[in-house]
This record gives C-alpha cells, structure tokens and sequence, in this order.
C-alpha cells in the first residue's frame, strides 16, 4: 500500500496545487483522501476473500481425507448382495479392488466361520444358525432356503425347514416326454458333475428319509444367474485390479513428482508409504474375507452331455401351493429360467447346487482372524496416510471406490433378469405340470402309465400332493 500511494503523490500534489479548495463550501473531501479510502477498502475485501478461500480450501481438504475411507466403511445392502452370488476366485478379486462394507463383511465372516469369542465379541455368540449362512452364503440348508414368493421380492431367502419345492427336468421331444430327476439324469448320461447325496430330492415330498442331511433347491443361482459364461466377473476384477493399481501410482506421482502438498506445510515423509501399504494391506484382507465366506460352501456345477442342443430339454423348479414357511405363505408355481438360456446348450451348465462345507467351516478360523486383523489395520494405515496427503491423492481413491461399485452391480445385473414363471392350481401342480408338457388341454386316465420317466422320478411322482 506505501509503494502505491507514492506513486499516486504527484497526482495527489498537483490536485492541491492547481485546484484550490473552495472555502465557501461546508463539505469537502480531498480527491487523495477519497482515492485512498477506496484503496484500503478495496485491499480488505482482497484480504478477506483469500482468507476465506484458505479456510474453503482446507475445509474442503479435510472432507474429501476423511469421506473417502468412511465410504469404505458402509455398502450392507451391495455387499451381501455380491457375496452371497460369488462362485468362483473372480468374484473374490473383483469384491476386494476398491472395495466397500467393511464392517459388514468382517462381521459376517466372524459369523460365519469366525472363533466362538469372536463371535461373542461382535454381539453373535447366541445368534440362530441359519441367520449368517441367508446373507452371506449361496448356499441352501435346513436352515435356510428359497422359495418364489410371486410377489415383487420375487426369490426370497428364508430361514425355514422342508420347504415343497422340486427340481426337475423335462425331456419336450414330441412323442417322448420324459421327466428326470438330477440324480436320473446323471444315472442316464444326460448329465455330467458330481453324484451327491445332497441330489436325492424327493419331488414335493413333506416327509423324506434323511431329509435334515438334503439341501432344498437353489433358485436364484439357477433362475436369476447367469451360467453360461463366467468372462464378464474375470473383465472386471482385471479391470479392478488394475484400476486400483492405477490409483496407487497416480498418489505416488502427486507426492514425488508433482511435489503436491496439503496446505504450505510439507507432509511428512512416512504418508504416501502408509497410505500405499495400508490399501494393499485392506485389498488383501476383504480378498481373504470373501474366499473365506466362498470356501463355506460347496458349489456344483452340472454340464450337459450331448455336443448339440436339441431344445428339447430344460430344467423347471416345482413349488407347491398352500405352504407355510417361518410364518410365510407360498402359492404353487412352476417357475423357468429366462426364455435367452432356457433350453439346454450343448457342453453349458444347465444346473447350480450350492451347501455349506461344514468341515471346512471348522478350519477356516485362522484364516477369518488374519483376514480381520489385514482389512482393520489396513484400513487405519490408508486413513492415518490419506489425511496427509494432497487432496486429489485422496480424490482418486474415492473416484474408484464409486466405479468399483458401479461395476460391480452392473457384473450382477442377470438379477434384473424375470424367469418364466406360471402360476399352478393348488392340489394338482404335477397334474398342471404333464399337461403343459404335453400341450394337452384336459386329459383322462386310458392307458396304465401317462408318460414315461425314469425310475427316481417314479417314486418322487408318487408324492402326495
């Protein structure tokens, strides 16, 4: 302001000089003066603008550190959604890249399969079996099963016991139609996979021997699921890993080359290596989480065995009406995949079996405890380190943490996906069922069998209904 002003003195001086003040006025304010008062004002709101933009600028610093590792924090809903669909090791690296629900998935691999005092320790020790295993596993129990409920749920996971639900499949060959049960249809060489006793399903059987050992049907790995392809999840967990690995080397070229700062002072040099090593140190323990919740449960795959597709054969899931299930009632349904995979494709899988591992749930303790332990202190480490570093450090984290989510729920978006579902008159849903087979409108009893099946399905049909 000094300089400023002497350089405005001439101007100043000549007005004194030249233009004498008129004595006869009352008010009078010197062209000097008046300038000077607008330059200090002016210089003020200067000052007072850049403080402010400081104070913004530092708020907004501060949001961005901390906002971006507390997203990583929430996500229930998308997380248990993606876990309890995951099949396979893609799945488990896509899950872990940038990843969300942090304490929604150390708490439910705690609950899972975590020691009994850590059970106790998140609030789970007196928890009812069945409630981890319906959100967090793909597999079908006892304890746990699925039914079509009709309404806008569609499939819903229920905890319940002995549920009226069958699958079968369905030879359409004009002039030959034959149901099959899985177990029949591996005996015949339709298909190939492995021979379970989980596959000997009595067809809408109340009561059946071992019947506590025999997983229900799983409708939403079937119906709702994708099986023919699995390259679309091994896309995107490529694509996530190297999006997170992009992330870490774009903050180490904020910090050392561009030489970018949060605030004038120089962060200290230990920031950009804790940030690093702890988002590796959290990838690595939600990745060991989600293998460990995958490892709980047995998935089979069943793969057709002729090198052609006659599109003739396709699978139906049966469900009888007037059920009641944990207080819930269930109307009669013969529900189909989606009308694009369907029929059976030659060398495709055609079925999805999926029940808990129970040996192995016994000896993932350890492995749920380093998985706890790496995604905790990695998750303190990138925040202690992303706190210290420049904002647009911080900012690209954030920026794949949203694209990870986006990816992920556009990677399951066969759950949009409506099977072929038609509605069965209560009492007679396998009577429905030959009908719709034979494209017959009403039919009457003339000969001493009506349609052919194998010999598993015999006794299934025999069920009273």
């Amino acid at each position: 302001m000094t300089g400023l002003w002497d350089i405005l003195s001439p101007a100043r001086n000549y007005y004194q000089v030249a233009h004498l003040p008129d004595t006869s006025s009352s008010f009078e304010i010197p062209l000097g003066r008046l300038l000077r008062i607008f330059l200090e004002f002016r210089c003020f709101i200067m000052a007072h603008a850049a403080t402010s933009i400081d104070q913004g600028e530092q708020l907004t610093n501060t949001l961005i550190a901390e906002l971006a590792p507390l997203l990583e924090l929430f996500g229930k809903e998308i997380t248990t959604q993606f876990l309890n669909q995951s099949t396979g090791w893609a799945d488990d690296v896509l899950f872990a890249m940038a990843p969300v629900g942090l304490i929604t998935v150390i708490v439910g691999v705690i609950r899972v399969a975590g020691y009994s005092i850590l059970r106790n320790l998140v609030g789970r020790g007196r928890e009812q079996e069945g409630e981890a295993e319906k959100e967090f596993l793909s597999s079908t129990s006892k304890d746990v099963c699925e039914l079509w409920s009709g309404g806008a749920s569609d499939v819903v996971r229920i905890l319940g016991s002995k549920p009226s639900i069958c699958e079968v499949l369905i030879d359409e060959t004009p002039g030959g139609e034959t149901f099959y049960s899985t177990q029949g249809a591996l005996e015949k060489g339709i298909l190939s996979g492995p021979k379970s006793h989980q596959l000997d399903t009595c067809v809408l059987q109340e009561e059946t021997a071992n019947s506590d050992e025999i997983a229900p049907p799983n409708l939403t790995l079937n119906v709702r699921y994708d099986t023919q392809t699995r390259w679309p999840i091994r896309l995107g967990a490529t694509v996530g890993w190297i999006l997170q690995t992009a992330v870490l080397a774009l903050q180490g070229l904020v910090t050392y080359r561009f030489h970018l700062h949060n605030g004038d002072e120089q962060a200290p040099k230990y920031t950009f290596p804790l940030a690093c090593a702890g988002t590796v140190l959290l990838c690595t323990g939600m990745w060991i989480c989600a293998l460990t919740l995958r490892k709980s449960t047995i998935t089979e795959a069943y793969y057709n065995c002729y090198d052609s597709s006659d599109g003739h054969k396709r699978y139906v899931w049966l469900q009888k009406g007037r059920q009641v299930v944990n207080h819930q009632c269930f109307d009669a349904f013969a529900i189909y995949k989606p009308e694009s995979h369907q029929y059976m494709k030659a060398k495709s899988v055609v079925l999805w079996r999926s029940y808990k591992n129970l040996k192995s749930i016994r000896r993932l303790g350890l492995l749920v405890l380093v998985g706890t332990c790496f995604s905790l202190v990695g998750w303190i480490a990138q925040f202690v380190g992303l706190s210290q570093l420049h904002w647009s450090a911080i900012l690209v984290q954030l920026g794949a943490t949203f694209i990870m989510v986006i990816l992920r729920s556009s990677i399951r978006s066969h759950l949009r996906q409506k099977p072929e579902v038609r509605p069965l008159k209560t009492g007679f849903e396998m009577d429905d069922l030959v009908l719709e087979t034979a494209k017959l409108d009403s039919w009457s009893m003339c000969h001493h069998r009506v349609f052919e099946a194998d010999d598993k399905s015999k006794s299934s049909f025999a069920s009273d209904i």
